[in-house]
């Protein structure tokens, strides 16, 4: 177990709304941080980056980075601008699309108010893969949550015991950022920290990726390696629980469904 304190009597109420943009999303960047810059109880932050290495502003506070800098980084560099004072962090990529964002993020600080044990929140995102079939566990009685195994960083809120064991780890070597999740999902688990999507809430994300999947993979990879034990068998079990079946298997699977259904076929 980690001594990192999970909850609070007085829990801060402040959400830090962190937008990642890059090149050619200031304008998405800068509608969302103006949809959000005027809702009480959300500070908004736009860390961006641009192939001219040019100043960019908008509503809230915009903190520029190197244009090398991917998610990994843009990462860190969030985690070491969100205030004492905020109870959670909120990711959104600046390519993501909503009908409504300061509803959702009403949503948000709405589900952190009622559950002090919540550790990652997201609404429900299209295009991603993982989908519900993957990755859902168990709905939450009485709600529109439902407890799952993976969640994406297209729109990911991090209570603030989660972001104190995000801080412990280093992003030197993971530009791309994958793995972040896995280690704030498995950290989690390990504290009985809840991990939650909102069906309630609908996030639309493009189907493009900008980067090698290749040098992605190696990154996660090595990044995984500064789990602790316990968060190392927690991911496992996520991994097996949310892995996709092979050809094999969908070919069995498939074969005995078209038995089944000649059996039914015969009966009649």
């Amino acid at each position: 177990m980690s001594s990192i304190p999970l909850f609070s009597q007085q829990a801060p109420q402040r959400l830090d709304v962190v937008i990642i943009s890059w090149q050619g999303q200031h304008e998405n960047a800068a509608h969302i941080a103006r949809a959000l810059s005027e809702s009480p109880g959300l500070r908004v932050i736009v860390i961006y980056s641009n192939a001219a290495e040019t100043p960019e502003t908008g509503a809230g506070e915009w903190i520029q980075v190197p244009n090398a800098h991917f998610f990994g980084w843009k990462f860190k560099r969030a985690l070491d601008s969100v205030g004492a004072d905020a109870r959670a962090m909120v990711i959104i990529q600046a390519d993501a699309r909503a009908a409504d964002w300061r509803e959702l993020m009403e949503r948000c600080v709405e589900r952190f108010e009622a559950m002090p044990n919540l550790g990652l929140w997201t609404p429900h995102v299209a295009y991603t893969p993982w989908i519900p079939k993957r990755v859902d566990i168990a709905p939450v009685a009485g709600t529109d949550l439902m407890q799952v195994a993976r969640t994406d960083g297209i729109v990911l809120a991090l209570a603030r015991p989660v972001l104190e064991r995000l801080r412990q780890l280093d992003y030197g070597a993971n530009n791309m950022g994958w793995g972040i999740d896995c280690v704030a999902i498995a950290f989690s688990f390990a504290n009985g920290l809840m991990v939650v999507r909102d069906d309630a809430g609908r996030v639309h994300h493009p189907r493009s990726r900008g980067y090698d999947h290749r040098v992605a993979v190696a990154q996660w990879r090595q990044f995984l390696l500064q789990m602790t034990e316990s968060e190392k068998c927690i991911n496992a079990f996520v991994c097996r629980f949310t892995e996709e079946p092979t050809l094999g298997q969908r070919f069995k699977a498939l074969r005995r469904r078209v038995r089944a259904r000649l059996k039914g076929a015969q009966a009649a």
